[in-house]
């Protein structure tokens, strides 16, 4: 189950609604916003929870994605809106 934090503009607000999230369930993915500060979050759950699993939402781009990847993430969410739909067909 994917369930997304509350804010995009601070670090210590996404790690501790993520850790409070996770300890509903095991099944728990949280997600956070692509951003700086999602991805301090990012960084520093991973290191002091490496179990976490964690998804980085709105990806937009290829560099984006490998950044995430590179820093952690679980899963990527990369972000398809209307224009890349139509290229898409």
């Amino acid at each position: 189950m994917l369930v997304q934090v509350i804010g995009w503009r601070e670090a210590d607000p996404l790690v501790e609604q993520a850790l409070w999230l996770q300890r509903f369930s095991e099944q728990i993915i949280v997600k956070l916003p692509i951003g700086i500060a999602g991805i301090q979050a990012l960084l520093r759950l991973k290191r002091e929870q490496p179990g976490l699993r964690l998804a980085v939402t709105a990806v937009a781009s290829v560099a984006q994605a490998y950044l995430c990847g590179k820093a952690g993430a679980d899963i990527v969410a990369v972000f398809n809106g209307p224009f890349d739909q139509e290229s898409d067909s």
